[in-house]
């Protein structure tokens, strides 16, 4: 088996069973992500409906960004052309996988993104300052 990644500076460390990578630089050495482009993004708690260009954790215009979930971005139509900057419309629930956008209307986030409805039926699971901001409707 041939991979094609290219490590710079790099040294592994051997355990029983497990490699752990320690690298200074990584050129071309991205972990395999489910990733999408193109499409239509639609919230399922608002109905907001725009075109996103990708979705996944690291947005292909700057690779130095990694979100801690896959997410629906568009290109911002208020930036220059050559500046590849984009804005985040979402991601999908982590209980019921239903999309939903950034609004603290629609969601929260809390280590994980949560529908509304998926975190307000599930409020005693959250720390204290996240119930309070829950039972507070924005």
């Amino acid at each position: 088996m041939k991979l094609g990644f290219l490590f710079l500076h790099c040294s592994f460390t051997f355990f029983p069973m497990e490699p752990v990578l320690e690298c200074d630089e990584i050129k071309s050495a991205d972990l395999p992500s489910k990733t999408e482009e193109g499409g239509i993004f639609t919230c399922t708690k608002c109905g907001l409906q725009e075109r996103y260009f990708y979705k996944g954790r690291n947005p292909p215009s700057n690779k130095k960004i990694v979100f801690l979930e896959d997410c629906y971005m568009m290109k911002d139509p208020f930036s220059p052309p050559n500046k590849n900057q984009f804005l985040l419309l979402g991601s999908e629930c982590s209980l019921c996988n239903k999309a939903v956008c950034q609004s603290p209307n629609c969601s929260i986030f809390y280590t994980r993104r949560f529908c509304r409805s998926c975190a307000e039926e599930n409020t005693e699971q959250f720390p204290a300052a996240v119930q309070i901001k829950l039972k507070k409707k924005p």
